[in-house]
Protein backbone atom coordinates (compact mmCIF):
# COMPACT_ATOMS: atom_id res chain seq x y z
CA UNK A 1 0.00 0.00 0.00
CA UNK A 2 1.48 3.40 -1.02
CA UNK A 3 1.85 5.75 2.60
CA UNK A 4 -0.37 8.13 2.84
CA UNK A 5 -3.10 9.37 0.73
CA UNK A 6 -2.91 9.93 -3.25
CA UNK A 7 -1.05 12.58 -4.26
CA UNK A 8 -3.85 12.89 -6.77
CA UNK A 9 -6.51 13.82 -4.31
CA UNK A 10 -4.58 16.69 -3.27
CA UNK A 11 -3.79 18.07 -7.12
CA UNK A 12 -7.79 17.63 -7.78
CA UNK A 13 -8.42 19.25 -4.35
CA UNK A 14 -6.00 22.04 -5.02
CA UNK A 15 -7.32 22.29 -8.22
CA UNK A 16 -10.81 22.17 -7.57
CA UNK A 17 -10.33 25.55 -4.41
CA UNK A 18 -8.40 27.34 -7.09
CA UNK A 19 -11.54 26.99 -9.39
CA UNK A 20 -13.96 27.95 -7.56
CA UNK A 21 -14.45 30.43 -4.41
CA UNK A 22 -16.20 28.16 -2.10
CA UNK A 23 -14.55 24.88 -1.24
CA UNK A 24 -16.13 20.84 -1.66
CA UNK A 25 -17.87 20.04 1.09
CA UNK A 26 -16.11 17.48 3.26
CA UNK A 27 -18.32 14.09 3.03
CA UNK A 28 -19.25 11.91 5.23
CA UNK A 29 -20.65 7.86 5.13
CA UNK A 30 -24.79 8.11 5.05
CA UNK A 31 -25.63 4.84 3.32
CA UNK A 32 -23.79 1.33 2.98
CA UNK A 33 -25.69 -0.66 0.16
CA UNK A 34 -25.12 -4.43 0.07
CA UNK A 35 -27.23 -7.12 -2.24
CA UNK A 36 -27.36 -10.80 -0.57
CA UNK A 37 -28.51 -14.35 -1.61
CA UNK A 38 -32.28 -14.86 -1.54
CA UNK A 39 -31.91 -17.53 1.41
CA UNK A 40 -30.11 -15.11 3.32
CA UNK A 41 -31.88 -12.13 2.90
CA UNK A 42 -34.52 -13.43 3.85
CA UNK A 43 -33.09 -15.18 6.89
CA UNK A 44 -31.69 -11.09 7.56
CA UNK A 45 -35.41 -9.86 6.87
CA UNK A 46 -37.43 -12.13 9.13
CA UNK A 47 -34.98 -11.89 12.07
CA UNK A 48 -36.65 -10.72 14.98
CA UNK A 49 -33.41 -10.53 16.57
CA UNK A 50 -31.51 -8.31 13.60
CA UNK A 51 -35.09 -6.06 13.34
CA UNK A 52 -35.30 -5.47 16.79
CA UNK A 53 -32.45 -5.91 19.47
CA UNK A 54 -29.69 -5.47 16.92
CA UNK A 55 -31.27 -2.41 15.33
CA UNK A 56 -34.29 -0.54 14.39
CA UNK A 57 -35.30 -0.58 10.91
CA UNK A 58 -37.35 0.60 8.20
CA UNK A 59 -38.43 -1.05 4.77
CA UNK A 60 -39.24 0.07 1.41
CA UNK A 61 -43.03 0.47 2.43
CA UNK A 62 -42.46 2.11 5.79
CA UNK A 63 -42.75 5.97 6.33
CA UNK A 64 -39.37 6.60 7.37
CA UNK A 65 -36.84 9.80 7.47
CA UNK A 66 -34.72 8.05 4.75
CA UNK A 67 -34.29 6.55 1.51
CA UNK A 68 -34.51 2.63 1.59
CA UNK A 69 -35.17 -0.11 -0.82
CA UNK A 70 -35.49 -3.64 1.01
CA UNK A 71 -34.40 -3.60 4.75
CA UNK A 72 -32.64 -0.75 6.35
CA UNK A 73 -30.69 -0.94 9.48
CA UNK A 74 -30.23 2.61 11.46
CA UNK A 75 -27.09 3.38 13.42
CA UNK A 76 -26.14 6.64 15.04
CA UNK A 77 -24.43 8.39 12.21
CA UNK A 78 -25.24 5.77 8.80
CA UNK A 79 -27.42 3.31 7.93
CA UNK A 80 -27.01 -0.29 6.43
CA UNK A 81 -29.75 -0.83 3.18
CA UNK A 82 -30.01 -4.75 2.53
CA UNK A 83 -31.54 -5.68 -0.40
CA UNK A 84 -32.90 -9.03 -1.85
CA UNK A 85 -31.83 -10.57 -5.61
CA UNK A 86 -34.54 -8.78 -7.24
CA UNK A 87 -31.56 -6.48 -7.32
CA UNK A 88 -28.49 -6.87 -9.18
CA UNK A 89 -26.66 -9.95 -7.87
CA UNK A 90 -23.50 -8.58 -6.19
CA UNK A 91 -24.26 -5.20 -6.71
CA UNK A 92 -23.31 -2.56 -3.58
CA UNK A 93 -23.32 1.17 -3.27
CA UNK A 94 -21.70 3.94 -1.36
CA UNK A 95 -23.67 6.75 -0.39
CA UNK A 96 -21.96 10.46 0.91
CA UNK A 97 -23.65 12.88 2.73
CA UNK A 98 -23.02 16.68 2.28
CA UNK A 99 -23.86 17.36 6.05
CA UNK A 100 -23.56 21.29 4.58
CA UNK A 101 -26.00 23.24 3.63
CA UNK A 102 -25.84 24.03 0.38
CA UNK A 103 -23.01 21.66 -0.06
CA UNK A 104 -24.19 19.39 -3.00
CA UNK A 105 -25.08 22.47 -5.08
CA UNK A 106 -21.25 23.34 -4.75
CA UNK A 107 -20.37 19.77 -5.98
CA UNK A 108 -22.93 19.99 -8.64
CA UNK A 109 -21.78 23.38 -9.96
CA UNK A 110 -18.10 21.36 -9.60
CA UNK A 111 -19.11 18.23 -11.35
CA UNK A 112 -20.54 20.00 -14.40
CA UNK A 113 -17.30 22.44 -14.54
CA UNK A 114 -15.17 19.35 -15.18
CA UNK A 115 -17.92 17.98 -17.19
CA UNK A 116 -17.99 14.42 -15.36
CA UNK A 117 -20.73 12.21 -16.34
CA UNK A 118 -23.62 12.23 -13.37
CA UNK A 119 -27.78 12.69 -12.72
CA UNK A 120 -28.95 14.13 -9.88
CA UNK A 121 -33.13 13.11 -8.45
CA UNK A 122 -34.68 14.58 -5.42
CA UNK A 123 -36.58 12.23 -2.79
CA UNK A 124 -39.51 13.36 -1.86
CA UNK A 125 -41.58 12.35 1.39
CA UNK A 126 -45.56 12.91 2.54
CA UNK A 127 -46.96 14.20 5.82
CA UNK A 128 -49.92 15.59 7.19
CA UNK A 129 -49.13 19.12 5.35
CA UNK A 130 -48.64 17.22 2.08
CA UNK A 131 -45.58 16.05 0.07
CA UNK A 132 -42.40 17.75 0.59
CA UNK A 133 -39.03 17.53 -1.04
CA UNK A 134 -36.76 15.59 1.06
CA UNK A 135 -33.68 14.80 0.24
CA UNK A 136 -31.22 15.83 -3.20
CA UNK A 137 -28.68 13.29 -4.46
CA UNK A 138 -26.08 13.02 -6.57
CA UNK A 139 -24.92 9.64 -8.76
CA UNK A 140 -22.08 9.12 -10.72
CA UNK A 141 -22.79 7.31 -14.43
CA UNK A 142 -19.91 6.42 -16.37
CA UNK A 143 -20.06 4.15 -19.14
CA UNK A 144 -19.19 0.92 -17.25
CA UNK A 145 -22.30 -1.21 -17.01
CA UNK A 146 -22.21 -4.93 -14.93
CA UNK A 147 -24.73 -6.95 -13.32
CA UNK A 148 -22.41 -6.50 -11.15
CA UNK A 149 -22.21 -2.50 -10.33
CA UNK A 150 -20.92 -0.65 -7.48
CA UNK A 151 -23.19 2.72 -6.84
CA UNK A 152 -21.55 6.27 -5.67
CA UNK A 153 -23.66 8.46 -4.69
CA UNK A 154 -23.86 12.24 -2.29
CA UNK A 155 -26.98 13.01 -0.28
CA UNK A 156 -27.93 16.17 1.35
CA UNK A 157 -31.46 16.72 3.40
CA UNK A 158 -33.07 19.73 2.22
CA UNK A 159 -34.61 22.78 3.62
CA UNK A 160 -38.03 21.65 3.66
CA UNK A 161 -36.55 18.54 5.65
CA UNK A 162 -35.22 20.64 8.12
CA UNK A 163 -37.87 22.50 8.88
CA UNK A 164 -39.94 19.54 9.41
CA UNK A 165 -37.65 18.29 11.98
CA UNK A 166 -37.04 21.38 13.51
CA UNK A 167 -40.95 20.92 14.68
CA UNK A 168 -39.59 18.10 17.02
CA UNK A 169 -36.06 19.11 18.05
CA UNK A 170 -35.86 22.91 17.64
CA UNK A 171 -32.70 22.86 15.82
CA UNK A 172 -31.88 25.01 13.32
CA UNK A 173 -32.72 25.10 9.39
CA UNK A 174 -29.19 25.22 8.32
CA UNK A 175 -28.40 21.25 10.08
CA UNK A 176 -28.42 19.19 8.08
CA UNK A 177 -26.63 16.56 9.78
CA UNK A 178 -27.10 12.67 9.27
CA UNK A 179 -27.97 12.36 13.08
CA UNK A 180 -30.71 14.66 13.30
CA UNK A 181 -32.47 12.77 10.91
CA UNK A 182 -31.26 9.17 12.44
CA UNK A 183 -31.36 9.75 15.98
CA UNK A 184 -34.97 9.84 15.69
CA UNK A 185 -35.84 6.39 14.35
CA UNK A 186 -33.46 4.66 16.63
CA UNK A 187 -34.36 2.19 19.55
CA UNK A 188 -33.49 3.34 23.08
CA UNK A 189 -31.50 0.51 23.81
CA UNK A 190 -30.59 -1.29 20.35
CA UNK A 191 -26.60 -3.13 19.91
CA UNK A 192 -26.28 -1.30 17.11
CA UNK A 193 -24.17 1.37 17.09
CA UNK A 194 -22.50 2.48 13.91
CA UNK A 195 -21.00 0.72 10.79
CA UNK A 196 -16.71 1.42 11.35
CA UNK A 197 -15.55 -0.97 8.21
CA UNK A 198 -16.72 -3.04 4.77
CA UNK A 199 -14.96 -5.22 2.65
CA UNK A 200 -16.48 -5.53 -0.87
CA UNK A 201 -14.83 -7.68 -3.70
CA UNK A 202 -15.90 -5.46 -6.79
CA UNK A 203 -15.54 -5.95 -10.66
CA UNK A 204 -12.22 -4.21 -11.41
CA UNK A 205 -13.34 -2.03 -13.80
CA UNK A 206 -16.14 -0.09 -11.54
CA UNK A 207 -13.00 0.04 -8.69
CA UNK A 208 -11.23 1.97 -11.41
CA UNK A 209 -14.24 4.38 -11.93
CA UNK A 210 -15.03 4.66 -8.02
CA UNK A 211 -11.42 5.78 -7.61
CA UNK A 212 -11.34 8.25 -9.58
CA UNK A 213 -14.94 9.99 -9.09
CA UNK A 214 -13.78 10.17 -4.97
CA UNK A 215 -10.78 11.97 -6.13
CA UNK A 216 -12.72 14.54 -8.06
CA UNK A 217 -14.77 14.88 -4.84
CA UNK A 218 -11.63 15.71 -2.60
CA UNK A 219 -12.00 11.87 -0.98
CA UNK A 220 -8.72 10.76 0.02
CA UNK A 221 -8.18 7.18 -1.83
CA UNK A 222 -5.36 4.40 -0.90
CA UNK A 223 -4.30 1.73 -3.78
CA UNK A 224 -3.68 -1.94 -2.46
CA UNK A 225 -2.82 -3.42 -5.36
CA UNK A 226 -5.98 -3.23 -7.60
CA UNK A 227 -8.17 -2.16 -5.39
CA UNK A 228 -8.44 0.71 -3.13
CA UNK A 229 -9.12 1.79 0.86
CA UNK A 230 -11.59 4.65 1.48
CA UNK A 231 -11.04 6.25 4.74
CA UNK A 232 -14.02 8.33 5.94
CA UNK A 233 -14.51 9.98 9.20
CA UNK A 234 -15.33 6.57 11.54
CA UNK A 235 -15.50 4.73 8.48
CA UNK A 236 -12.93 2.51 6.37
CA UNK A 237 -14.15 0.83 2.89
CA UNK A 238 -11.75 -1.76 1.14
CA UNK A 239 -12.67 -2.44 -2.51
CA UNK A 240 -11.29 -5.72 -3.51
CA UNK A 241 -11.01 -7.02 -7.33
CA UNK A 242 -13.88 -9.70 -7.27
CA UNK A 243 -12.02 -12.27 -9.42
CA UNK A 244 -14.59 -14.71 -9.18
CA UNK A 245 -17.78 -13.45 -7.47
CA UNK A 246 -18.78 -9.47 -6.53
CA UNK A 247 -20.70 -9.03 -3.29
CA UNK A 248 -20.03 -8.07 0.46
CA UNK A 249 -17.37 -10.08 2.33
CA UNK A 250 -17.18 -8.52 5.76
CA UNK A 251 -19.28 -5.59 7.92
CA UNK A 252 -17.57 -4.91 11.00
CA UNK A 253 -19.50 -2.65 13.64
CA UNK A 254 -19.41 -0.42 16.98
CA UNK A 255 -21.91 -1.81 19.38
CA UNK A 256 -23.41 0.54 21.88
CA UNK A 257 -22.75 -1.51 24.26
CA UNK A 258 -21.53 -5.29 24.82
CA UNK A 259 -23.64 -8.13 23.63
CA UNK A 260 -24.32 -10.63 26.67
CA UNK A 261 -22.24 -14.12 26.23
CA UNK A 262 -20.70 -12.97 22.89
CA UNK A 263 -23.06 -14.61 20.64
CA UNK A 264 -22.70 -15.79 16.92
CA UNK A 265 -26.13 -16.10 14.79
CA UNK A 266 -26.00 -17.22 10.89
CA UNK A 267 -28.06 -16.19 8.15
CA UNK A 268 -28.55 -18.40 5.22
CA UNK A 269 -26.11 -20.84 4.57
CA UNK A 270 -22.73 -18.70 4.78
CA UNK A 271 -22.78 -15.66 6.87
CA UNK A 272 -22.25 -15.25 10.30
CA UNK A 273 -22.71 -12.53 12.52
CA UNK A 274 -20.22 -12.54 15.83
CA UNK A 275 -20.45 -10.33 18.74
CA UNK A 276 -17.19 -9.64 21.06
CA UNK A 277 -15.21 -9.43 22.65
CA UNK A 278 -16.40 -5.98 23.95
CA UNK A 279 -18.29 -3.01 22.05
CA UNK A 280 -17.74 -4.38 18.12
CA UNK A 281 -19.10 -7.09 16.21
CA UNK A 282 -18.16 -8.61 12.56
CA UNK A 283 -20.45 -9.77 9.96
CA UNK A 284 -18.85 -12.81 7.94
CA UNK A 285 -20.05 -13.36 4.17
Amino acid sequence: MRRGLLLGANVLCAATLGAQATPLPRLVLSRLTITLDSATYHDVATSPFLLGQFAAYVNATSSQSVPCAGVCLIGRHSYLEVRGPDHFAGSAGLTLASERAGGLDVILAHERAVQLPFDTTTWSRADSTGSFPALLRWRATTGVSTSQGFSLSVTEYLLAAAQRAKVADSQPDEDRSRDRFLTPLMLKDQLFAEITAATLAVPVKEIAVVRTRLLDLGVGVLDEGEGVVIPLSGFTLRLEPAWEKAGVRKLEFALSREALANPTYHFGPVSRLLFGPGRVAVWEF
